[in-house]
């Protein structure tokens, strides 16, 4: 396993369980309406201290499991290629993730001008009055995390992806 294999096998794992943990914490908070309350600035704190812990742990972990001295060899084309392959597939998922957020917001914004006629029964959720409303700036921060967390974990499944196939 070389060294960007490793350290990308690495940050996946981090990667998930930071993002899992930090959007399960926030549809709590958002439950409760705690968007702006220091709660979110102590998540935040905690998850950037459980991020870096992981990481340094996964990474000795790994080290210490391959049992050979640290690769000291300079990434050659084969490592370049895979990398910029994997660069693409995760600027792929971003660019979508943003431009669906772009065009919540025009098409949304554009809404105001026309009436909605919703029918009296409302359901439980209602997932179509939700999307035709406008986001609050502390949701569209949300979305854009979670389209930069979806596109590192796509980088870095990419990495591992192509390192095992082997180009």
């Amino acid at each position: 396993m070389s060294k960007l294999e490793r350290a990308s096998s690495v940050s996946l794992a981090v990667n998930l369980v930071v993002g899992i943990y930090y959007f399960s914490a926030v549809f709590a908070l958002a439950e409760s309406g705690d968007f702006y309350d220091p709660a979110m600035a102590a998540l935040i704190t905690k998850l950037v201290i459980i991020a870096i812990t992981l990481a340094i742990l996964g990474e000795i972990v790994l080290h210490i499991l391959s049992g050979r001295p640290v690769d000291r060899v300079a990434a050659d084309e084969r490592d370049k290629q895979i990398n910029a392959k994997a660069m693409r597939n995760g600027y792929y998922v971003v660019t979508v993730g943003m431009m669906a957020l772009m065009a919540h917001v025009v098409v949304v914004g554009g809404l105001d001008r026309f009436p909605l006629n919703y029918p009296e029964s409302k359901p439980v959720v209602d997932f179509i009055g939700t999307l035709l409303h406008p986001l609050a700036p502390i949701v569209i921060a949300q979305f854009l995390l979670l389209a930069s967390i979806a596109g590192s974990t796509v980088i870095y499944a990419s990495r591992i992806f192509y390192f095992r196939r082997g180009y």
